[in-house]
Order: structure tokens, then C-alpha cells, then sequence
């Protein structure tokens, strides 16, 4: 309806200040940020995990978080029960939430971002070929055996596997590969270490 959305946002606020009180009224500030879509290569600290955009659990090709999001606040609450539970919430104790994620869904990420990479060096020539090899029956029928909104890549190795003119891609996709190596990688975060 054309409304910009913060907008919409002051009358959430406006809403809940009604509702809930004073602690709602005039925000000291705002922060908007870009989707954060990359690695980060530690998740846990000392009595801390990152879950969600905080720890940049985006999907690479979408840009949608919800169901990683989840899944990884699901490793972190089984983690820290575990540590609450021991009496121990120091980065040692945390780690095992990287080791999970990374175990369940991080080979997931970085095919995806290898992927998004790739899609970032063609042009419009080569998108039209991208375009035109998925437009065979035979693939519309692979697109839906394999294809999963929360696991891209495994449609994209068939794709890649039935439709041969896709191979004229190759070059723009070991590009990606040797040119990129820290493309795409949020910077490294940094813990108290004085503990």
C-alpha cells in the first residue's frame, strides 16, 4: 500500500505503550542492518551462543534464516541444559554447539555460498543459458524429487548432472572457487579472552 514500513513500526510501538506502559515510548535509537550471509567462525564464547542472524545462519541463496534459525536454537538450548547442568557455561563447555551446527547443517552452508558466488559472476548471457537448460520437462520433474527450500544444493547437483549445457558454466564456477576464498566470510568475532 506503499507505507514505508517504519511506519508501521511506530504504530507497533504506539500499540504497545497503550498496552504495556511507558517502556514502549520513544526509543533512544534505531539499527537497521543488511542480512548477514556468510560464516562465522566461532559461535560460542564464555556463557555465550550466537543463533540466528547473529551468528549469520542465513540461507545463502535466499536469504531466509526461519528454519535455521530454529534448528540452531535447538542445538543451543540442548548445549546449554547440557552445561547449566555440569555447572559449566565457559567456552569449553559451549563448544559442542559449534561442532553440531556444523555437523548438521555446514557443509549445507558452504555449497551454498560456493553456490551464490558462482551466481554472482554470471551475466545476463549466461543466466539466459541457466534459464533456458531449466526449462525441459525432464528437469521440471527433477526440480521436484529434489528439490527442498532448506537444502538448495541437492537440487543443483542433479541439475547439474542432467543438463549438460549447464557445464558451459564451469569456468565461472572455478573462479568462484580459486578467487573467492574469504568472500563471503563475516569477520572473525572477538571474545574476552581475559577470563
Amino acid at each position: 500500500d506503499g507505507t514505508p514500513a517504519r511506519r508501521y513500526f511506530d504504530r507497533l510501538l504506539e500499540h504497545l505503550a497503550r498496552r504495556f506502559g511507558r517502556a514502549f515510548r520513544n526509543p533512544t535509537a534505531y539499527l537497521v542492518s543488511g542480512i548477514p550471509i556468510g560464516e562465522v567462525p566461532r559461535l560460542h564464547g564464555d556463557g555465550v551462543l550466537l543463533v540466528g542472524d547473529a551468528a549469520a545462519q542465513v540461507k545463502p541463496l535466499s536469504g531466509g534464516g526461519i528454519f535455521t534459525g530454529m534448528r540452531a536454537a535447538g542445538i543451543a538450548a540442548d548445549v546449554a541444559l547440557a552445561a547449566l547442568a555440569g555447572g559449566r557455561t565457559d567456552a569449553a563447555s559451549l563448544a559442542a554447539y559449534d561442532r553440531r551446527w556444523q555437523d548438521e547443517l555446514g557443509e549445507e552452508f558452504r555449497r551454498a555460498l560456493y553456490l551464490r558466488r558462482v551466481f554472482a559472476r554470471l551475466d545476463d548471457a549466461d543466466l539466459d543459458r541457466v534459464i533456458d537448460a531449466l526449462q525441459g520437462s525432464e528437469l521440471a520433474g527433477t526440480i521436484v524429487a529434489f528439490g527442498d527450500i532448506d537444502f538448495p544444493t541437492h537440487v543443483a547437483r542433479q541439475l547439474l548432472r542432467q543438463s549438460p549445457s549447464l557445464l558451459r558454466l564451469v569456468p565461472k564456477a572455478l573462479g568462484a572457487w580459486v578467487g573467492s576464498s574469504r568472500e563471503g566470510r563475516v569477520p572473525d568475532l572477538e571474545f574476552d579472552r581475559r577470563k
